[in-house]
């Protein structure tokens, strides 16, 4: 259920009229500006984020430049996967070696 929607539930339960998602955020904005909604996160680095751009907006490219976005995010997530791996190892044995103390 959405923010909006348990205001308005609470509004109309408590006698008071619900009012459009845009007269909402307006007025929360005007009582509250402190307090704001955070944008949708992404857990992908700077440069997969990029990468990720650029290959959407290759539409128009000649096929030799899509192909070589494409190669090199390709060989990007290889070596993120290969990173990661290796970190989750260290992860295994440093909580084993934790254990067997």
């Amino acid at each position: 259920m959405a923010l909006s929607d348990t205001v308005t539930l609470l509004d109309c339960s408590a006698g008071h009229r619900a009012v459009s998602l845009s007269t909402f955020k307006r007025e929360w904005k005007k009582y509250c500006p402190e307090i704001m909604v955070s944008k949708p996160s992404t857990e992908l680095c700077w440069l997969c984020e990029d990468s990720n751009t650029k290959i959407q907006r290759s539409t128009n490219m000649a096929t030799k430049v899509k192909q070589h976005l494409i190669e090199n995010q390709s060989n990007h997530l290889t070596a993120v996967t290969t990173e990661r791996s290796l970190y989750n190892e260290c992860v295994r044995q440093a909580k084993e070696t934790i254990n067997v103390e």
